[in-house]
């Protein structure tokens, strides 16, 4: 992890016993590429649904074989997300329609 930032601590909501998220941002020392290619090789890869890469409204395009890419928007909408995921997903994209916190994000 090159940087890391907590946007926010959220209620996991009723259904989860009110239970406290710390929802994070993290930056990774690693390129899309690098992890796709650890991901492929772990020995427990059978244990993980998968792995999607989520492009960031204003990121640099991704480079390199990374294997399934989706548009943030794309994802948003296509896949089942729990109540904290939703809301934590709509959180970051109402931060990176700010210039402050975009600065923050793609520094």
């Amino acid at each position: 992890v090159a940087d890391s930032r907590l946007l926010a601590l959220m209620d996991s909501g009723a259904e989860q016993g009110h239970k406290w998220d710390f929802i994070c941002w993290l930056r990774l020392s690693l390129g899309a590429s690098q992890v796709h290619a650890l991901y492929s090789r772990a020995e427990d890869s059978y244990e993980h649904d998968g792995l999607i890469f989520v492009r960031i409204p204003g990121a640099a395009p991704l480079r390199g074989e990374v294997g399934p890419t989706l548009e943030f928007d794309e994802f948003f909408e296509q896949h089942l997300l729990s109540d904290v995921a939703r809301r934590a997903l709509v959180l970051f994209r109402h931060m990176l329609r700010d210039e402050a916190w975009r600065a923050c994000f793609f520094a």
